[in-house]
């Protein structure tokens, strides 16, 4: 009898539902909550700016979401998430989907960690400092 190799999936649905659920909500109120700050930072800027913060707010709360619930659709019936042996049930191609959901965590990622940069660029304050409030705003998106 020969052993098959593990593969991404396996691990992933070693974890259950609850992990998936629980990341993506935290991800979700993460980004919700960095878009709140930048929100309320950003006063004296444009309209263009807060437009642009409400998008990612939007777009991170509609992926987290949409994701955390979900991990309850991947496989039908629900069974096969934790047994890929199951021979009856379908599941959905794993690496599509945690390629789609990557590339748009990685897009509003980028989006939060360049959002600062106008509001320290209004700032009166010396270079030093708008390097280093900028670096600072920056690592929360980290």
């Amino acid at each position: 009898m020969s052993l098959s190799p593990i593969t991404v999936a396996d691990h992933l649905q070693a974890g259950g539902i609850a992990g998936p659920l629980f990341f993506n909500l935290g991800i979700l109120f993460t980004k919700v909550s960095l878009s709140l700050l930048y929100l309320r930072l950003s006063l004296s800027l444009g309209l263009s700016f807060r437009v642009a913060v409400y998008a990612v707010m939007i777009v991170s709360a509609l992926y987290s979401f949409v994701t955390a619930i979900g991990i309850l659709w991947v496989c039908r019936p629900l069974k096969k998430y934790w047994d890929v042996a199951m021979p009856t049930g379908s599941c959905v191609d794993f690496d599509r989907y945690f390629l789609a959901i990557s590339c748009i965590n990685v897009a509003t990622d980028l989006t939060l960690l360049i959002l600062p940069i106008p509001i320290i660029y209004h700032l009166h304050l010396p270079w030093g400092r708008k390097l280093s409030a900028a670096l600072l705003l920056m690592a929360g998106s980290l």
